[in-house]
C-alpha cells in the first residue's frame, strides 16, 4: 500500500497571506480542516474553492490532489482518481497526481495503473526514491517479484543502509525462490536494526526453507512479550503453536485482524518446517481467502500455496 500524506499542508503557510477572496479562504479552510483529520469538511471546503474563479491555476492543482486524498481516506476512490486525474490534466508535468492517483489505484488492486503511474512519476523525478518503493510493492502485489526486486535495488542505491528495503529486497527474493540472498538480506536488516523481529524471522524462515538444520537466529533486542516477538519465540522452540493465536491479539480491531492472518501464516510456516504439510496447507489457504493483499503474509501464504500444489501432469 502506498502512503498517503498531505500535499496540501506543504503549502499552506504560503498560502496564509493571500488577500481574503473566496477561493483562498475555502483553500486555507480545506488545508486546516484536513490537517485536523476533518475530510467531509476539507472536501467541502476544497470543492467551493476549486468553484471560485479567484484560485489560481497552481492552487486549484493542489485543491484537487488534497480533495483526492480526503476522498482516499473516506475509501471513495473513484472519486479521488477523478481529482488527481483534473490535476494531471491541469499540471501533466508535475508528480503529485501521478504518485496520488497510483495509491487510489492500488487500493482499487488495479495495480497495472498504479505501476504505469509509478513509472511516470520516475520518469519525471528518478531520484523519487520513494516512488521505487511504491512502484516495488505494487509488482509485488501483482506477484511480479523480478521486477519488485529491481525496484528495491534501485531504492537501496539511492538509500543504501534502510534496513525496511533491505527487508523488503530480501522478501521479494524469499518469494522468487532466491533463499540465499534473501537470507543474507533478512540478517542484513536485522543487523542494521536489532529490534527489528520481522527480519529476524524471516531469516529464520529462509535459512530454514535453504536447507540449514539449525537456524542462526540472533535475538538482537527483540521484545519477545510484544508481537511478533512471540512469533519468533515459536521458532526458537520457546513456545507452543498453540500459544500464538492468544500472543496476537489486541484491543485495536484492525491491529487485531492483522496480526491474527500473521499469527495463521507463521504458525503454517512452523508446522511447514516441522515437515507437517498436512497442517500447514489449511492455514496457508485461510491466510490467502480472508486476509488483505496488503499484508505481507497473504503474499507469502499465496507463494507457499504455489509451492505445495502439484505441477499438472504433462500431457501423452
Amino acid at each position: 500500500m502506498i502512503r498517503i500524506v498531505l500535499f496540501g499542508a506543504l503549502l499552506s503557510l504560503g498560502c496564509a497571506g493571500f488577500a481574503h477572496a473566496t477561493g483562498y479562504e475555502d483553500f486555507n479552510s480545506g488545508i486546516g480542516d484536513q490537517g485536523n483529520g476533518q475530510d467531509d469538511a476539507a472536501i467541502a471546503d476544497f470543492t467551493k474553492a476549486l468553484a471560485e474563479p479567484d484560485l489560481p491555476q497552481h492552487l486549484k492543482h493542489v485543491a484537487y490532489i488534497d480533495r483526492g486524498i480526503s476522498y482516499v481516506r473516506k475509501k471513495s476512490d473513484g472519486a479521488a482518481i477523478a481529482d488527481f486525474s483534473a490535476a494531471i490534466t491541469l499540471m501533466p508535468a508535475n508528480v503529485a497526481g501521478y504518485f496520488y492517483r497510483a495509491s487510489a489505484y492500488d487500493d482499487e488492486k488495479q495495480y497495472d495503473r498504479a505501476i504505469a503511474d509509478l513509472t511516470t512519476v520516475l520518469g519525471f523525478a528518478p531520484q523519487f526514491v520513494q516512488a521505487y518503493s511504491a512502484r516495488a510493492d505494487e509488482y509485488e502485489a501483482a506477484g511480479r517479484y523480478g521486477e519488485a526486486i529491481a525496484d528495491d535495488l534501485a531504492f537501496l542505491k539511492l538509500r543504501p543502509d534502510d534496513p525496511s528495503a533491505i527487508f523488503a529486497l530480501g522478501f521479494a527474493q524469499w518469494a522468487n525462490g532466491d533463499l540465499k540472498s534473501a537470507h543474507e538480506n533478512f540478517d542484513k536488516s536485522f543487523k542494521l536494526d536489532s529490534t527489528f523481529a520481522y527480519a529476524a524471522l524471516w531469516s529464520d524462515i529462509a535459512q530454514s526453507e535453504a536447507g540449514s538444520a539449525s537456524p542462526d537466529v540472533d535475538t538482537g533486542d527483540i521484545e519477545f512479550k510484544k508481537w511478533p516477538g512471540q512469533a519468533l519465540r515459536l521458532f526458537l522452540g520457546r513456545a507452543s503453536p498453540d500459544s500464538i493465536p492468544a500472543a496476537a491479539r489486541s484491543d485495536d480491531a484492525d491491529v487485531a485482524t492483522a496480526q491474527k492472518c500473521e499469527a495463521d501464516f507463521y504458525v503454517a510456516e512452523w508446522q511447514l518446517m516441522k515437515k507437517n504439510a498436512a497442517a500447514a496447507a489449511p492455514l496457508f489457504r485461510q491466510v490467502v481467502d480472508s486476509c488483505s493483499s496488503d499484508l505481507l503474509e497473504q503474499r507469502a501464504a499465496t507463494v507457499e500455496i504455489k509451492h505445495m500444489t502439484p505441477a499438472p501432469a504433462a500431457a501423452p
